[in-house]
């Protein structure tokens, strides 16, 4: 595709996409809780308080409580304490800072702008893809996809990290399949750059590193000793690009937390008696559990002003066993006990330590474990998926020049649900990393049935034209 079909086709996504985010969210703001943090450290940064939370900001309160006027922010506002934090990874709270220096005022719709536009950013990569290996019928198929899957409609534009997930996901899917066109030194800074920016944008995509890099590596056709040679290459600009991150988590905290203190509250419900039976979404009883035990369930627990056990219930609706009079529920010890840099840290080593001693005298279970995150994973789309894995087959069998490409988006997809049956699932968004490698996939495979289809139907009109022609002559 030519320079200025890449430039029409951005501009036609990006204008659907934003008017889109015009008419439906406009100005207001996200209505999940890790948008909230997302937005307190953003706001810090871009008034020079660093990395940090900030509770107590009038000024950054007025931004939720202008439009709380049914309750459905108070979540947020009832949250208090000034203190560094390394809750969040950093990415995307910085990309935020951004755009609140530029537009104080406007910055919710301002970054549903701004992820509009990284997601046309991301679409003109794949179509650039699915059309030189699909052709016109593989870039139809990949628009099909990319503007009326109702999951990816669903989630960008929005406040998630999977918006900027997706967008280097599609580099990277562009990197294995037109790669070629790069030297091995520009393609490896890419690649390195793309995965590093990722993880910094989602922690758990640290996981998948080592096997992401081989993958990238093994895209670009060269022999076995440079495709070593290039994977170390990639991961190490991969780990250079974060490292100033996990410095500097480890000089705030005094402790050997490079990655941060989130992973230390999902890990209960990861890797805990409920992880089993719910396929391990996250509710906060794990943590909750972690830090009070349920031996010291009559241990009384004050509930913060604002809070009360009916904003409990439509707060954490996905609980299970809910007891409407349990004061222990995550919400509150995030509002109660979370108040400094030294209280975070000490809930995520206690989040640590449970599962860790789960694991301990569980380990028979964990096989069963991973496999149920894994299935867990589909919920809902299992359907789509399957068709998805046909037209990938289909894509390998038929398309024989390209299964290296082939394999390498399989490889992708992998690496990715590696990562999360060794953490945890949401059903439905954490669907949205593979994707990029499946739309592309599921073109080509498209593609490879179709166009033999139309190639003889197409001699068959040419030969009964010119048998036509034939007889009219005679």
């Amino acid at each position: 595709m030519k320079l200025r079909w890449h430039l029409l086709l951005f501009l036609i996504i990006f204008g659907i996409e934003s008017s889109i985010v015009l008419f439906e969210d406009g100005n207001r703001p996200p209505e999940i809780g890790d948008s909230a943090e997302v937005h307190n450290i953003a706001y810090s940064l871009a008034h020079g308080r660093g990395y940090s939370f900030d509770w107590n900001d009038d000024q950054w309160r007025s931004l939720w409580q202008d439009q709380n006027t049914l309750g459905e922010f108070d979540f947020v506002t009832v949250r208090r304490g000034t203190y560094p934090t390394l809750f969040r990874p950093p990415l995307m709270p910085i990309l935020v800072a951004a755009i609140l220096k530029v537009f104080p005022q406007s910055s919710f719709l301002a970054w549903r702008i701004f992820d509009s536009a990284a997601f046309a950013v991301a679409a003109c990569l794949l179509c650039d893809v699915a059309f030189v290996h699909g052709g016109a019928i593989g870039l139809a198929t990949l628009l099909i996809l990319l503007m009326g899957d109702p999951l990816r409609r669903s989630l960008i534009p929005g406040w998630w990290t999977e918006g900027l997930a997706f967008a280097f996901l599609s580099l990277m899917v562009w990197l294995i399949a037109r790669g070629d066109r790069l030297r091995t030194g520009g393609y490896c800074i890419y690649a390195g750059l793309a995965l590093g920016l990722l993880c910094l944008d989602r922690s758990i995509f640290v996981l998948m590193v080592p096997f992401a890099c081989l993958t990238l590596a093994a895209a670009k056709p060269q022999p076995a000793a440079r495709v070593l040679k290039s994977t170390a290459v990639i991961f190490a600009i991969a780990m250079l690009v974060q490292m100033p991150w996990w410095v500097r988590n480890v000089a705030v905290s005094g402790q050997f937390l490079p990655l941060g203190t989130q992973g230390g509250f999902n890990l209960p419900d990861e890797y805990g008696p409920y992880a089993l039976g719910i396929g391990t979404q996250w509710t906060g009883k794990g943590i909750r559990d972690a830090w009070i035990p349920p031996s010291e369930a009559t241990r009384p627990i004050p509930i913060p002003a604002g809070f009360s056990q009916e904003f409990f219930y439509q707060l954490w609706p996905s609980t299970v066993n809910y007891d409407p009079n349990d004061h222990r529920l995550a919400a509150v010890m995030y509002a109660t006990v979370c108040t400094s840099l030294s209280s975070e840290i000490a809930v995520s080593a206690a989040g640590q330590r449970a599962a860790l001693e789960w694991v301990r005298t569980n380990s028979s279970k964990l096989p069963r474990l991973m496999a149920t995150k894994a299935i867990t994973l589909t919920m809902g789309r299992r359907g789509f998926l399957a068709i998805g894995a046909l037209l990938l087959l289909i894509a390998y069998i038929r398309m024989r020049h390209r299964r290296r490409i082939i394999l390498c988006l399989v490889s992708l997809i992998a690496c990715y649900v590696w990562a999360v049956t060794l953490t945890h699932v949401i059903v439905g968004r954490f669907l949205l990393p593979i994707l990029p490698s499946l739309y592309v996939g599921m073109a080509l495979g498209v593609s490879a049935m179709v166009q033999p289809v139309l190639f003889k139907f197409m001699q068959r009109r040419s030969a009964e034209t010119a048998s036509a022609e034939n007889a009219d002559a005679d």
